[in-house]
C-alpha cells in the first residue's frame, strides 16, 4: 500500500513540474489574432458563464462544450487564459495518475508504465505541452474521460457509466460515438456469439441519456450554424479523404508521430492479437473507434490520434511485447516527441507549427516524416532480427 502511495505520489508531482515546467518553457499562442481558433470559441463561451457577454456565435461543435469553460469562468483570476490553464492542469495530472491506475489493472509492468507515462507526458501534442501553448481548449478532460469510461465499463460499474455520460458529453461529443461503438459491440456479441457479458439495456439508457444531453444542449445552446449536424460534418471529412489520397497518407504518418516506435509493436506481431477475451476485445473496439474519429472529427490528425492513447496503448501493450522490443520501441519513440524544443507560436500565420504536424506539412517535409517512418520501422525490423538471431545462437 505503501508503494501504491508513493507511485502516485511521484507521478503527481512529476504532472505538477510538466505543467509548470512547459507553462514556463513554452510560450503561448496568439489566438486572438486569428478569427479560426477554436480557443476564441471556448472564450465566447467562458465569458457567457462570467455573464459579461451574450451567447452569439458560437461554432458548431464547439458550441456544446461547456463544461470546461464554466468551470474555468468560476475561478478568480482575471486573466481567461490562466483560468483554463488551471482547470487544464488539474485534468492533465488526473489524467496522468487515470491512465496509470489502467495500465496496473491490466498488470502492466511497472517500469513499462513509468516509461508510457513519460512519453504521454512529454509529447508534443499530449496534455501537458498542448495546455502550455494553448491552455484555453477542452483536451485535457478527454483522456480522463476515455479512462473512466472504458474503466466502469469492465468492471461493470453501469451506474457510474450513466452519470458520467451527461458531463463526458457536455465535454466533448465523441462520447457519444464511443457509447455507440460498445452498443454496436455488445449487440453483436449477444445476437451472434450469445455473450451476455455487456449489460445491452444499461447502454441503452447510457446512449439515451447521451442524445438526451445532446439535444438538450443544442436547444439552449445554440451554434451559429443550426443547420449543420455532426453526419454532416463526418461526411464531408470522409468526402475529402476519398477526394484527396494524400490524406490517408498524411493520417498513416500523423499515427506515426503520435505513436512513434509502439506502433511497429502492432505491426510486427499482429498475428498474435488476442481477441476472444472481452476486456482485450473492448479495448480493440476503443482503439478502432477513435482512430475512426480521428479520420471523421477533423483534419488535425496527429492531435485527434494521440487524444485516443490511452485506448491505442493498450491495444499495442496487449500484444504482450518483450522487454527489449518495448524499450526499443520506446528510445525509438521519444525522439519524436521533441520535448527539448520550443513549438512554434500559433498565430494568423501558422506555417512553421503546420510544419511540426504531417497533415498539415508542406510537401519537402511530408517527404522528410515518411523517410523517418520508413528508416524507423528498417531500425527496428533489422534490430529484431539481429537480437533474435544472437539469442538464438
Amino acid at each position: 500500500m505503501k508503494q501504491q502511495f508513493r507511485n502516485y505520489l511521484i507521478i503527481a508531482l512529476f504532472g505538477v513540474a510538466a505543467c509548470v515546467g512547459f507553462y514556463l518553457f513554452q510560450p503561448q499562442n496568439q489566438f486572438a489574432v486569428n478569427p479560426k481558433a477554436d480557443a476564441n470559441e471556448y472564450l465566447k463561451i467562458y465569458e457567457f458563464f462570467q455573464g459579461s457577454a451574450e451567447w452569439e456565435n458560437v461554432r458548431f461543435a464547439i458550441h456544446n462544450r461547456l463544461v470546461i469553460p464554466f468551470l474555468a469562468s468560476l475561478l478568480p483570476w482575471q486573466s481567461p487564459s490562466f483560468n483554463f490553464f488551471v482547470i487544464n492542469s488539474l485534468l492533465a495530472i488526473l489524467s496522468l495518475l487515470a491512465l496509470y491506475y489502467l495500465l496496473e489493472y491490466f498488470h502492466t509492468k511497472r517500469a513499462y508504465s513509468f516509461l508510457i507515462l513519460v512519453f504521454f507526458s512529454l509529447h508534443y501534442v499530449g496534455p501537458f505541452r498542448q495546455n502550455a501553448i494553448g491552455p484555453i481548449n477542452v483536451d485535457m478532460a478527454v483522456y480522463l474521460f476515455e479512462i473512466l469510461f472504458l474503466l466502469f465499463l469492465l468492471k461493470r460499474k453501469y451506474l457510474l457509466l450513466i452519470l458520467i455520460a451527461p458531463v463526458a458529453i457536455a465535454t466533448k461529443e465523441l462520447f457519444l460515438a464511443l457509447i455507440i461503438a460498445i452498443l454496436v459491440l455488445a449487440l453483436a456479441m449477444r445476437f451472434i456469439f450469445n455473450d451476455k457479458s455487456i449489460s445491452l439495456p444499461a447502454l441503452v439508457t447510457t446512449l439515451l441519456i447521451g442524445i438526451f444531453t445532446k439535444l438538450l444542449l443544442s436547444h439552449y445552446f445554440e451554434s451559429a450554424s443550426p443547420g449543420r449536424n455532426s453526419v454532416l460534418v463526418m461526411a464531408f471529412h470522409i468526402r475529402e479523404m476519398i477526394f484527396h489520397p494524400d490524406h490517408l497518407w498524411r493520417w498513416i504518418l500523423s499515427l506515426f508521430a503520435a505513436m512513434g516506435g509502439y506502433l511497429f509493436l502492432v505491426i510486427k506481431r499482429y498475428r498474435r492479437v488476442e481477441i476472444k477475451k472481452d476486456p482485450v476485445l473492448i479495448v480493440h473496439v476503443l482503439s478502432l473507434s477513435v482512430l475512426a474519429l480521428s479520420i471523421v472529427g477533423g483534419m488535425d490528425y496527429t492531435r485527434l490520434i494521440f487524444l485516443g492513447f490511452p485506448y491505442l496503448i493498450l491495444s499495442v501493450l496487449l500484444t504482450r511485447p518483450n522487454r527489449t522490443e518495448f524499450l526499443i520501441a520506446w528510445v525509438m519513440s521519444m525522439p519524436l516527441t521533441r520535448f527539448w524544443v520550443v513549438m512554434p507560436i500559433i498565430s494568423l500565420d501558422m506555417t512553421q507549427y503546420n510544419l511540426w504536424m504531417p497533415e498539415s506539412a508542406d510537401t519537402r517535409h511530408l517527404v522528410v516524416w515518411t523517410i523517418v517512418m520508413i528508416l524507423c520501422l528498417a531500425i527496428f525490423l533489422y534490430l529484431m532480427k539481429y537480437l533474435t538471431r544472437r539469442a538464438q545462437s
